[in-house]
């Protein structure tokens, strides 16, 4: 399968969206720092912002000054993909524990 569309994501003001070195250093889900980076997105400014918030607020974080945070664009163009959401094309069932992160 491909997919072809716009994503968002939020980065500091000024930064570049794609810097490596942001990216492998980032701890998350999906990253394993200096082993492999994920970039995070959401295919919706109103999702992006929604993750952003979700993610401040589980760290407890103070809102933050929206001057220091901004809103960019990337059009991503995959091929591959795996879609996980078709159990006749998925490698592995849709509710595996590694993919919904509820482990036992």
């Amino acid at each position: 399968m491909r997919f072809k569309s716009k994503v968002w994501r939020h980065i500091p003001v000024g930064a570049y969206a794609l810097h490596v070195g942001r990216i492998l250093r980032a701890d998350g889900r999906w990253n394993r720092p200096w082993i492999y980076g994920c970039l995070y997105t959401a295919l919706s400014q109103k999702g992006a912002r929604a993750e952003f918030e979700k993610t401040r607020v589980a760290f407890g974080a103070a809102p933050e000054d929206p001057k220091r945070r901004e809103l960019v664009s990337l059009i991503v163009d995959l091929d591959p993909v795996v879609d996980h959401t078709n159990l006749n094309t998925s490698p592995v069932p849709p509710d595996a524990a590694f993919l919904t992160g509820v482990l036992p």
